[in-house]
């Protein structure tokens, strides 16, 4: 009985640690697009004012 307890709790908290790296990685993703937009909305500030 304790070895299917211990097995439920490794393979619970794997699925844990899984879907915390799945989030964290999302919010790498989300963080680098809102980076690259407010780049490009600079360099759009910085044509419109050049023109």
């Amino acid at each position: 009985m304790p070895d299917i307890y211990i097995h439920g709790a490794v393979s619970a908290a794997r699925r844990v640690l899984l879907d915390a790296q799945a989030h964290a990685a999302a919010t790498v993703i989300v963080a680098t697009f809102s980076v690259a937009l407010a780049a490009l909305a600079m360099i759009g500030a910085a044509f419109a004012i050049c023109l």
